[in-house]
């Protein structure tokens, strides 16, 4: 692997990821304050709405990368043109379709969702605009595999770095001048998103000038091969949406609103948690897709790299969201019910607890070529969270158990399905031994124990009632659970090269 790419990549999406977090840290209030808990909620519903919308897209583009890059690196240039254009004209398509779809969608939007009369219009109007800015960057989104390809995501990252500090400025702005609205929110969105296809392009010119932009190449058979190849992905997303998006349709529809716009503050963290996550997806698996182009033989080896550092930044990060999240919770909405949220974010983040550590595994079924039982078991496993909430919904009055329910059923089933599934049969998919991805679970959940356990032991001698005693208390916990966790992940040789090369390197410098 190119470990300085990776480095790079991490540290580059790392940055756009706090600076994501900054700006949602200081709007998110902003937006609740001047519309309410409701409108926020539907702001978080809109984007679930859309992701609904492009899950036909995932057959096509969530595989593109693998063929494009698998091409690009055994040198066929004309192959991975086709593969380009078949899949840029392919999203043209589609993107036309959803559009019609999504006029319809809009004009019955008040028949599906609970939305107050007053509120109508403006959530119509949020909805459309954010429809039709999200299908431009479907568009766009075969030039978004010239990042994978030549393994620089961290253009990527500083894409997203300037489309969330356009958002956040172009809201401050309008928000001063205009009367606070959703519309307001939904012409930001559009601002953003339209921004954001133009910089696909622009670094599709940029890193892959050989491969053309050419429609003419399409290619019938390539797309059919996508599709084959991807169409299991599309139970992925699905999956995806019934554990990480339906949550806050099924709040609105059963529960109102106002229930919906509580879960979706609840899971402003626990999303931000998943970003970090994928930031080491997208770090490593072009390098590791790359190497498995050009050599299989050590991709075992390049996954089991990428877990150490997962854990030591993971087990740093959700550690810390159970020992300070209530505290944070009073200072960031000191109007809302802290230790509720707190435990809706717990039993969110719950989902992560036997996964964590191993973030990047779902790209041994990628790389491989072999998604079909996965995607099958793990989707049918969400379809049954919902099933479960649904009843829970129906048979409770109480808002709160509702809440629960919504929030801790399908971090319960995912947990089981991943230690008991997913792990061998990434094993098996490799041609290892079935237990070959166990023993970073138990590692993973002792150093999450160990960070939970001192942030829990600071709040019995820190009273943490500021910003800068959180700060404090956060960054003691990190430390020490770094040093800590260090000598659970590492053994003694690789924590004396560890050393040595930072040695080496300060030494460097001083010199």
């Amino acid at each position: 692997m190119n470990k300085k790419q990776i480095v790079i990549n991490i540290v580059v999406n790392g940055l756009s990821f706090a600076i994501g977090l900054a700006i949602s840290f200081f709007l998110s209030p902003f937006i609740i304050e001047n519309l309410g808990v409701d409108a926020y909620g539907f702001f978080q519903t809109a984007n679930t709405f859309f992701s609904y919308a492009v899950i036909l897209t995932i057959a096509v583009n969530s595989m593109a990368g693998r063929f494009i890059s698998v091409a690009y690196h055994r040198g066929d240039i004309p192959k991975a043109e086709q593969y380009f254009n078949t899949v840029y004209l392919a999203n043209i398509v589609m993107a036309g379709v959803l559009f019609i779809a999504s006029i319809f969608l809009v004009v019955f939007l008040d028949r599906l969702i609970h939305i107050p009369a007053d509120m109508v219009r403006d959530v119509k109007l949020m909805f459309l605009l954010i429809f039709i800015a999200s299908l431009f960057v479907v568009m766009m989104s075969a030039q978004k595999n010239a990042m994978f390809v030549t393994n620089r995501v961290d253009i990527e990252a500083y894409i997203n770095i300037f489309k969330v500090m356009l958002r956040g400025a172009l809201l401050l702005v309008l928000f001063a001048w205009l009367r606070p609205s959703l519309i307001i929110i939904g012409l930001t969105s559009f601002a953003m998103m339209a921004a954001e296809g133009w910089a696909y392009a622009a670094a599709k010119r940029r890193l892959l000038p050989e491969i053309r932009v050419d429609i003419r190449l399409y290619n019938g058979a390539l797309l059919k091969e996508l599709v084959q190849s991807g169409k299991w992905n599309v139970l992925n997303s699905l999956n995806d949406i019934l554990t990480l998006g339906l949550d806050l349709v099924l709040a609105n529809i059963f529960l109102g609103p106002v229930a919906a716009g509580i879960l979706a503050i609840a899971r402003n963290i626990p999303n931000y948690i998943v970003q970090m996550f994928t930031i080491f997806w997208k770090s490593y698996m072009p390098s590791i897709t790359k190497d498995y182009a050009l050599n299989a033989s050590g991709l075992l080896k390049n996954f089991l790299a990428s877990f150490v550092p997962i854990t030591m930044i993971g087990s740093i990060i959700i550690g810390g969201v159970l020992g300070f999240g209530d505290a944070f919770y009073r200072l960031w909405l000191p109007s809302q019910d802290a230790e509720f949220l707190q435990l809706l974010t717990v039993l969110i983040i719950m989902v992560e607890f036997s996964f964590y550590s191993v973030r990047t595994l779902p790209g041994v079924f990628q790389v491989k070529k072999q998604l079909k039982v996965f995607s099958v078991t793990t989707f049918s496993v969400a379809a049954l969270s919902v099933v479960i909430v649904i009843t829970i919904l129906r048979l409770t009055q109480d808002t709160q158990i509702g809440l629960m329910a919504i929030a801790g059923v399908t971090s319960v089933l995912t947990n089981i399905l991943n230690l008991v599934f997913v792990y061998p049969l990434a094993a098996k998919v490799m041609g290892e031994k079935w237990t070959v991805f166990i023993p970073p679970v138990p590692k993973g959940y002792a150093c999450l124990a160990v960070v939970t356990a001192l942030g829990f032991a600071l709040r019995q001698v820190w009273m943490v009632d500021s910003w800068g005693k959180l700060i404090a208390g956060g960054l003691a916990v990190a430390v020490l659970g770094f040093v800590v966790n260090l000598f659970i992940l590492t053994n003694k040789e690789k924590r004396h090269h560890l050393w040595t090369g930072l040695r080496d390197r300060l030494h460097a410098k001083a010199n």
